[in-house]
């Protein structure tokens, strides 16, 4: 009886390691799934930051475009820069965009 005891106390121990060794790391189907949901995300958020990327190409075309015609007429015009329309109205005038 007291070797049976032993036997079942030893099985109680092995159970408990094999526990405590499964809590150590992750299980594949746990990694494969944390893959799986940083794809889906990765999926959804780069064709955002692609048009982001196109809008702000364009924005700086036309950025560069103004500075350009800015330049163009300081230039022939001994004036200096061009004047806004609000600069234009006068003080008594307030313009809304």
């Amino acid at each position: 009886m007291a070797g049976s005891a032993n036997e079942n106390g030893g099985e109680k121990n092995h159970n408990l390691n094999e526990a405590k060794n499964r809590k150590r790391g992750f299980s594949l189907i746990e990694l494969l799934i944390v893959v799986a949901v940083i794809l889906i995300i990765a999926s959804i958020a780069i064709p955002n930051l692609l048009r982001a990327k196109i809008a702000a190409n364009q924005c700086a075309a036309v950025q560069r475009t103004m500075t350009s015609a800015e330049q163009t007429f300081s230039s022939t015009y001994s004036d200096g820069y061009a004047l806004t329309l609000a600069q234009r109205a006068g003080p008594s005038v307030r313009v809304v965009a």
